[in-house]
This record gives structure tokens, sequence and C-alpha cells, in this order.
């Protein structure tokens, strides 16, 4: 028991003297993409008829603007009414809460790039494929009339002009993000270090390792009941994957988690009705689940 616990702390410690700063670095760095990210000069590119680029450029759009549904739904909404084809504004939406770019440095920090770089391809491609196939399926009746002001849900700045402005804003951005998600990211580290520490890696093959088929789906499923936001949950899939889960189930558990979270539904049923909350949902899970067997199969060449 105290040696479980000594190996905790000292994960923990490890996992905090890495993360951290590595947080706040790519926090920083997305801060700053942001200030010269043009929203409305996007939506505009976006707005017209359905095509391969549009699709491909709105699951881009999606990977690099903010991680939360506080500001994603807001964006969404300012695309509907601005006349983005529903199924462009879906393949937005689809990939917006999976590839943002603090996830991808902190993947590729703790895993691999290989593994980052996949995973950014699997899920734009995702977010493209499932707009379409939303759209092919008429849910576009099923969103619900609302408009929502962005500033309610999540305040924005001014861009000035200038590089040494900017890097300010985006310092401030990064730090108020860490602020913000501090006490999850800890309780991720947390949950990391005691599973690192308590859980048996024999147990982690067994439920969840690469022999078990269904431990992918199942994945998909239930990180969305333990989700407490991308950056707190890569900590402990970290922690699973070391001890032995299946590289796919760990992807498919941060997919699943971040897709169809309990907070983010919620906030997406504004705008959705039953069924269409139900499409958006089902194409996150059989998504997740996809590109896990992908990255079970890749895993050995990765």
């Amino acid at each position: 028991m105290l040696n479980s616990l000594q190996y905790s702390l000292q994960y923990f410690i490890e996992l905090a003297l890495y993360l951290i700063p590595l947080f706040i670095a790519a926090t920083f760095l997305v801060g700053l993409i942001r200030e010269y990210l043009d929203e409305d000069k996007i939506r505009r590119t976006l707005s017209g008829r359905s095509t391969f680029v549009s699709h491909l450029l709105a699951s881009i759009f999606g990977a690099i603007t903010p991680f939360c549904s506080c500001s994603t739904i807001p964006l969404l909404v300012g695309m509907l009414n601005s006349g983005v084809p529903f199924g462009i504004s879906m393949s937005f939406l689809l990939t917006s809460p999976l590839a943002n770019y603090v996830a991808i440095i902190m993947l590729a920090t703790l895993l691999s790039w290989e593994v980052a770089a996949l995973y950014i391809v699997f899920t734009i491609i995702m977010g493209m494929i499932g707009g379409v196939l939303l759209e092919l399926l008429g849910l576009e009746k099923h969103v619900r009339s609302v408009s929502i002001a962005e500033d309610n849900l999540c305040s924005e700045g001014e861009n000035p002009d200038g590089f040494k402005a900017r890097a300010g804003n985006a310092l401030d951005y990064a730090l108020g993000f860490f602020r913000d998600l501090a006490p999850y990211l800890a309780l991720g580290m947390v949950i990391g270090s005691l599973i690192h520490g308590f859980v048996p890696e024999e147990f982690i093959i067994s439920i969840a390792g690469p022999q078990n088929l269904l431990a992918v789906p199942i994945a998909a499923v239930i990180g969305a009941p333990i989700y407490l936001s991308m950056e707190a949950m890569i900590p402990i899939a970290f922690s699973l994957y070391n001890l032995g889960m299946a590289l796919g189930a760990v992807i498919a558990l941060l997919m699943g988690g971040a897709g169809i979270s309990i907070p983010n539904m919620v906030i997406i049923a504004r705008i959705f009705k039953r069924k269409l909350l139900l499409g958006y949902a089902l194409t996150i899970v059989v998504s997740a689940s996809i590109i896990g067997y992908a990255f079970n199969i890749l895993n050995a060449f990765i």
C-alpha cells in the first residue's frame, strides 16, 4: 500500500513537471494562432454549395478553433445563420471538440508525433464523412431556430495590430485558460497517477488490451460519463496506455469522451432536436470505433 502511494506520488510529480509547462506552451501557441484567425472570412469562404473542398476546410476550421462547446456552438449557429450549408457546418462541429491543438501537442509529446499526425488526419476525414452522411439523411430539418450571441457563452477580445500585442493577448489567453482548467488537469493527473500506482497491469491488459476486440467501442461509449476535458483525459489515457490498454481503445476513449460528453451534449441539445442529437452521437461513437480499430492495426508500424 505504502509503496503504491509513493509510486503514485512520484508519477504525479513527473506528470505535473512535464504536462503543466507543455500545456501552457501549447495553449500560448493556439492563442497566437487565434489572434491571426479571421473567423468571418472563413465563414464567407464556406458559404455556398457543398463540395469536397468545403467539407475539408470546415473540418480543418473545426480543428483550429476553440476547444470547448461554449465557443463552438455560437460559431456553429453563426455559420448556419450566415448561409453555410448544413453538411459543411456538421463537418465543422464533428471535428471541433476532437482535434484541438493542445490535445494534439500533448498526444505528440506523450505518445509520438506519428500518433498525433494520424489522429489529426483521421478526425478531419471523420468530420468530412460525418457531415456528408448527416446531410444525406435529411437531418437538417431537426435544427432548432435559435440565435446565440458569442459573448453570451464565451468572451473574445479585440485582435490588436503588432506581434508583441498579439503575443501578449496569447499569453493572457494561455494563463487564463490554464487557470480555468487547472482543477481538471490536476484531477486528471491524480486519477492517472492512482491508476498507475494501484491498478495491476495484468488487469488493464485483460479488459482493454489488444486482444479484446470489444475494448474499442466500449471505450468510445464509456468516455462520455467519465470525461472531464480533453486536457484532463490525456494523462488518464496515458497512464492506461502505459499499463497495457490498446492504443485504439485509448484513442476511442478520448474521441468518445470529447464528442459526446454530458456537458457537450447538454449544450448541443440547445440547437439540435432529438433525431439530430442522436445522429450526431452515433456518428461520434461509430467514427471513434472505426478510428480506434485503425490505430490498433497501424500500431505495429508506428
